[in-house]
């Protein structure tokens, strides 16, 4: 670095312990180095963005399906961080031959396998959804739509939808799917404990649901949507009726206001590793389709930036860490 000829050596310093304290306030309000990567849909392609650079968003890199008019839906990474599931609908100009499954890619090769065709029944396709990985890499928590119906008020007027779920599970190991039950479950992500023991996730009574594996069991905590897991901590962050960002302990004794901004438009994706950033999906909405950018709130100094600045129709985030 050249400096002007005017500044001493003493000026040097200081303007170094300037750039030091300039970079280390920057480390407060947006948690330090962050790590991994996040994956998201934009319907005909997926998008990457690498976290590992600090303060340096790289553009998204782009993976593009097979065929202009194939559809890609709520992608998860696999444990390996080399692979992605989602819910894939090849395209095709027979509306009465349209497919939707799971489909894992590979980020590095962009080849795409069907996920275990076996195990699910032709008069199935399109039912699943939501994918969620277990954190220690054993099985897949998804949902299996299985009807709507809706719900009315003491006139008759139709004023919300109940969609009816299957909550599935898939044996890593022994290839297995195993149905844990039926339940009004939201349209909306899962959530798993750090230990691997439990699921959570939004009803269709807009209430945050806590499902053990251990005893088959359910447990509804609080009002609310958009369940997402602190791995640092393990508390459970959503968005509460009033739309304001909320977090609660998994047996629901404690509870905290994180943030009271309108949080409407919001989607929640997930939680740094170290506990410290938020980040989700943003942006207003445009007749039946939303228009959204990636987001992330540091949780300790509550700043906000935008991670992607592609402004696109986004069809489910997640991150790997």
């Amino acid at each position: 670095m050249k400096y002007p000829p005017e500044l001493n050596s003493h000026g040097r310093r200081v303007l170094l312990y300037a750039i030091i304290f300039l970079l280390s306030a920057q480390d407060i309000c947006f948690g330090g180095n962050l790590e991994g990567k996040l994956v998201f849909s934009t319907q005909h392609e997926l998008e990457i963005i690498s976290l590992e650079q600090e303060y340096r968003w790289k553009t998204p890199s782009t993976i593009h399906l097979p065929h202009k008019g194939d559809m890609a839906f709520h992608p998860a990474w696999l444990p390996d961080g080399a692979k992605v599931i989602f819910e894939y609908s090849p395209w095709t100009d027979d509306i009465n031959n349209l497919k939707q499954y799971f489909a894992i890619i590979d980020i590095r090769n962009t080849a795409i396998n069907r996920l275990q065709d076996h195990f699910f029944k032709k008069n199935e396709e399109g039912n699943h959804s939501y994918p969620k990985w277990s954190p220690n890499g054993k099985g897949l928590a998804f949902l299996d739509h299985e009807r709507t119906s809706h719900v009315r008020n003491e006139k008759g007027a139709i004023i919300g939808t109940k969609y009816l779920n299957r909550l599935l599970f898939f044996d890593k190991k022994t290839e297995k799917v195993m149905s844990l039950g039926k339940v009004y479950a939201d349209l909306s992500p899962l959530a798993w404990s750090t230990d691997s023991k439990k699921i959570i996730y939004g009803s269709a009574e807009g209430e945050i649901v806590v499902f053990d594996l251990d005893n088959s069991s359910s447990q509804i905590l609080c009002k609310g949507r958009n369940p997402v897991i602190n791995p640092a901590n393990g508390h459970i962050y959503y968005i509460t009726p009033e739309n304001h960002l909320f977090a609660i302990s998994i047996d629901g004794k404690s509870s905290l206001k994180i943030d009271d901004a309108d949080w409407r438009w919001s989607q929640l994706v997930d939680i740094s590793k170290d506990g410290n950033n938020l980040f989700f999906t943003d942006g207003g909405s445009f007749l039946m389709w939303e228009y959204k950018t990636i987001q992330m709130i540091n949780l300790l100094s509550h700043k906000k930036r935008t991670i992607s600045k592609k402004y696109a129709i986004i069809h489910g985030a997640s991150l790997f860490r």
